[in-house]
C-alpha cells in the first residue's frame, strides 16, 4: 500500500458477490464521519470454504469511488424506506439488468411484481 493512501478492509466467505464492494463502502463512510479521516482504497479478503477444511483466499483491492459511495447511499436509503412504518413503499429497481442482478433474493420481489402486474416469485 503507498502510504498517503488509507484503506479499509472486510472479510468474506463464499462466493463473490459486488455488494461485498459497497458493504466496505458504507465502513468507510461511517469511518469518515466518526472523523478518521478519508479513506480511498477498499480490501475484501475473500475465503473460499469447504465443510472440511479452510482452501484459498483472494484479495481484492478496489477503488472507494463517488459511483460506490453514491450506490452505497442509494441502496441505504431505500433500506430504510422499507424498514420505516408508514413510509413509501421501496423503490422499484427499473432497469432490467438490475431487476436481474437484486430481484430474485428481495423480500420485496411480490409486492413490487404484484404493483407491476408481472410474474410473482
Amino acid at each position: 500500500m503507498v502510504p498517503e493512501h488509507q484503506a479499509i478492509g472486510d472479510i468474506k466467505t463464499g462466493a463473490w458477490r459486488r455488494e461485498y464492494l459497497l458493504t466496505a463502502t458504507g465502513y468507510a463512510m461511517a469511518f469518515e464521519s466518526a472523523g478518521a479521516g478519508a479513506f480511498d482504497l477498499g480490501v475484501i479478503y475473500l475465503v473460499d470454504t469447504d465443510p472440511t477444511f479452510l482452501t484459498q483466499g483472494h484479495v481484492v483491492v478496489f477503488l472507494l469511488t463517488d459511483q460506490l459511495r453514491r450506490e452505497f447511499l442509494d441502496r441505504r436509503d431505500q433500506a430504510l424506506i422499507a424498514a420505516t412504518p408508514g413510509a413509501a413503499e421501496p423503490v422499484p429497481v427499473t432497469k432490467s439488468h438490475d431487476k436481474e442482478r437484486y430481484c430474485p433474493s428481495c423480500s420485496y420481489l411480490e409486492m413490487c411484481s404484484a404493483r407491476e402486474g408481472g410474474p410473482q416469485a
